[in-house]
């Protein structure tokens, strides 16, 4: 089984969240909360939002789903503000931190993919990573630190001795990768421009 990265804006002070945070919550739930929202934007709205949990019996489950579809009916674009990063995370990570020796930039480049805290020691994606969180506050700083990154800046970090000698996950040496990168940081750069924009935090799932 592989791994992907995924992001997902949330309101720093949705109800569920905060519980989420404070340990309140079953150690599924987040990721719970998290797989129905890719499933929602996968559909892009165009079936009932309730077939998904037509067959649960559980009635926490049954409420919890209850809470997403409230927040969407509040906050309907929060389904679009999410990133999928794929198996390209860790290469995207050290492309980055490629582009800067200062470790001030690096540090922020590293939350932006892997988060800066975990959300609880409860919280756990399906094969057992801790789900981790941004604030919406390193959310803004993180925009901040990539918006006028170009990708040309990643670009020239492919290929080097340096980045073949470097054990990364699923890495490639193929030309081609460069244009499937491309299209990843992208996705990163623009989900953290609306977040910020939201004045959002970030989880980050990797699964």
């Amino acid at each position: 089984m592989g791994r992907e990265t995924r992001l997902q804006a949330m309101p720093e002070h949705w109800p569920l969240f905060v519980q989420a945070r404070a340990g309140e919550l079953a150690d599924d739930c987040l990721q719970t909360v998290f797989c129905y929202l890719g499933w929602l934007s996968g559909k892009q709205a165009s079936t009932d939002r309730e077939a998904y949990f037509a067959l649960e019996t559980d009635p926490a489950y049954l409420t919890l789903y209850q809470q997403v579809l409230r927040l969407l009916d509040e906050e309907p674009a929060l389904l679009w503000r999410t990133a999928d990063l794929d198996r390209r995370f860790e290469v995207l990570l050290y492309l980055l931190c490629e582009t800067t020796a200062d470790e001030a930039s690096r540090s922020t480049f590293r939350w932006a993919i892997s988060g800066r805290e975990r959300v609880h020691e409860l919280a756990l994606a399906g094969q057992g990573a801790p789900i981790q969180w941004n604030d919406s506050a390193t959310t803004q700083q993180i925009h901040v630190a990539l918006q006028d990154l170009e990708f040309a800046e990643l670009a020239r970090q492919f290929g080097t001795e340096k980045f073949l000698g470097t054990p990364l996950y699923k890495k490639s040496d193929d030309r081609r990768e460069v244009g499937s990168l491309h299209y990843f940081y992208c996705q990163l750069k623009e989900y953290y421009r609306a977040a910020a924009a939201a004045g959002d935090a970030t989880i980050i799932v990797l699964d």
